[in-house]
């Protein structure tokens, strides 16, 4: 949060990801600072960081809708990863179209499940706490074991397959055919999303 609040843009990193990934992502976002953990400071250092000489300055500082919030890093599945950007007004409309589908409330508690690397856990952190709710933490060691948490769903029979569901308010969703041309009913084609919400494209293409 308080990157965010000083313009900054946060980007996680995990030393769980391979090296050569890690060291790409590195040089290609060009990262003025970087905090990492004692372990594994002898990768990635910058002293620079440890100083106050910029304090004064925070207080002055303007952080816009347009302003990148943060970027994540895809996986490589395609072999070439690339760096998401997420404006303040993509979260903040996202969150606020959660609420208004009366998905999270100021009295829920909100256990943070994913992986820092992965979207999700932003919306997991930020959105509860933005809307006034609990965010509840688990211990380091139990973020990926089966057993630790659970939920009961009710299973539903008579369907095989889940729906994609409804748009969010203030989103439009289009299935289009290769000519671009939305289908008819049991047709298929590429679901098209638009809104303010739209992510704001890779980092270092412009395309």
């Amino acid at each position: 949060m308080a990157i965010e609040m000083a313009c900054g843009v946060y980007c996680p990193l995990s030393p769980r990801d391979p090296q050569h990934l890690l060291d790409h992502w590195l040089t290609k976002s060009k990262f003025n600072n970087k905090t990492v953990l004692i372990n594994i400071r002898s990768t990635w250092i910058n002293t620079d960081i440890i100083s106050d000489a910029n304090v004064d300055r925070l207080s002055s500082i303007t952080v816009t809708s347009s302003n990148v919030a943060y970027i994540i890093l895809t996986s490589a599945s395609t072999g070439i990863p690339k760096s998401i950007r997420i404006r303040h007004q993509d979260f903040i409309h996202f969150t606020h179209s959660f609420m208004h589908i009366s998905a999270l409330h100021k009295k829920d508690n909100v256990i943070q499940l994913a992986a820092s690397t992965f979207d999700s856990h932003v919306y997991e952190v930020l959105a509860p706490l933005v809307s006034g709710a609990t965010v509840i933490m688990l211990h380091p060691d139990a973020d990926a074991t089966l057993e630790t948490t659970f939920y009961l769903v009710n299973e539903i029979s008579y369907i095989n397959t889940v729906p994609i569901g409804t748009s969010f308010p203030n989103y439009k969703c289009l299935i289009i055919d290769n000519f671009s041309q939305s289908v008819t009913a049991s047709q298929e084609g590429e679901l098209f999303v638009g809104c303010v919400g739209i992510f704001a494209g890779y980092l270092g293409h412009d395309d």
